[in-house]
């Protein structure tokens, strides 16, 4: 089947392609990727929070996860902490690779570009797009908050996998395949969602949401801003399905537009971090997202820590260390989607070896104020149960009695 569009800019009919992205634009190989997970050594617990329940669980080999359920209310779930900005104007492509599994009764396997609410067994308010299969039911699905909008095999207006469909492939949901999506958002707007098969993208369904009435009244997916999802469930039935890869890409490159924030402690007596003991990791500022906030994207430009003497001192950042001690209380930065805490009122202490070290870096006694950016693929996310990660800037001077003033600037990606 060939959709017909009309391109307003050149008052040309031309005949949609996978070789044009989203927004009818011919797709090149200039694309900016935002994200992208392997799993060459393990399961990248860095990157995906995995969450089981019953007897449902996982287990990594040669760069697979496999998902696995056996009984009734077992399930499976792998989900990054992160969520992946969408840039209006722009065609986002969502490329994912692993097996559906086999289709046995009383089993449900989802792959896509989606977020659930916070509450095991995390079935709830499901919001964004994949693939699923139902007791060997396919269906392609857009979720708004829990309401899903299911096109089965039967139902696909492009191409159904199955022989004589346009492209010929007869598709095995038990193999592995190559998973796309690309979407125009902007509220609305249309999916189109396909595999990679010897190269070539197949396009098997499209939904269109624009100029239709009945799907205007609101956006068709609540955010489009999501993480990489693989998900089994049991009501009754034993399976397994397969997680491999997975990327997100901006086509047509990608500007960091957004709001610089920045927190710092003032200047005057009593505003400082009080380094007390040489050498003491101090927790001075902390970032987190709001929990109403968790599809913001951050991020961190730079930071800074003056000292009031000249010792020297060492600055680190850290991705979820663990704190003892003092007083360390999140609260709302105004028009933000960030939580910010700091340790002016007694900083906490950063346990040594915990979390994971982002960046670090030295001021020398004749400098006596230090400053570095924090580059990386690590950012700002939250587990599948609401916990959300923390990046907090930490201090240790190398004399006692030490007073230091520090602060973090961050982009928050519009």
């Amino acid at each position: 089947m060939v959709n017909t569009n009309f391109n307003v800019r050149t008052g040309v009919v031309y005949s949609d392609s996978p070789n044009l992205d989203a927004f009818g634009r011919l797709r090149t190989s200039e694309v900016f990727t935002m994200f992208d997970a392997k799993q060459l050594y393990d399961d990248a617990p860095l990157f995906f929070d995995t969450e089981t329940g019953g007897a449902g669980a996982t287990a990594w080999e040669d760069s697979v996860t496999t998902l696995s359920v056996a009984g009734n209310g077992d399930y499976a779930v792998r989900q990054t902490f992160q969520r992946f900005d969408y840039q209006n104007g722009k065609s986002q492509l969502i490329l994912m690779t692993g097996a559906l599994g086999d289709s046995p009764a009383g089993v449900v396997s989802r792959i896509g570009y989606f977020n659930s609410d916070s509450v095991a067994p995390y079935n709830t308010g499901l919001d964004g797009l994949w693939i699923e299969n139902d007791e060997g039911t396919v269906s392609l699905c857009i979720g708004r908050g829990g309401t899903i909008t299911r096109i089965t095999q039967d139902e696909w207006n492009v191409d159904r996998g199955r022989s004589g469909s346009p492209f010929g492939a007869t598709l095995d949901w038990s193999k592995d395949q190559i998973f796309f999506w690309d979407f125009e958002w902007l509220g609305v707007g249309r999916v189109r969602a396909g595999v990679v098969v010897e190269g070539s993208f197949v396009v098997l369904h499209e939904f269109r949401h624009a100029n239709r009435l009945a799907n205007n009244l609101q956006p068709y997916m609540i955010s489009p801003n999501h993480s990489l999802r693989y998900e089994i469930r049991s009501t009754g039935g034993v399976g397994s399905m397969r997680h491999i890869c997975g990327s997100v890409q901006s086509e047509g490159g990608r500007n960091p537009n957004g709001v610089i924030r920045s927190h710092n402690l003032g200047i005057d007596t009593g505003d400082e971090i009080e380094a007390d003991s040489k050498g003491v990791r101090y927790a001075c500022i902390g970032l987190r997202l709001k929990p109403t906030h968790f599809d913001t994207s951050i991020d961190i430009l730079d930071i800074s820590v003056l000292a009031e003497s000249t010792s020297g001192m060492l600055w680190e950042v850290y991705l979820n260390p663990t704190l003892t001690g003092g007083t360390f209380t999140y609260t709302d930065k105004p028009n933000s989607g960030v939580q910010v805490a700091d340790g002016s009122s007694g900083a906490p202490v950063i346990t040594p070896g915990s979390g994971v070290l982002l960046n670090s870096g030295y001021a020398s006694r004749q400098e006596s104020q230090a400053s570095g950016q924090v580059a990386t693929a690590l950012r700002l996310g939250a587990a599948l149960d609401g916990t959300p990660d923390e990046i907090v800037l930490g201090v240790a001077c190398n004399q006692n009695a030490e007073d230091v003033f520090p602060s973090i600037t961050w982009r928050e990606l519009i």
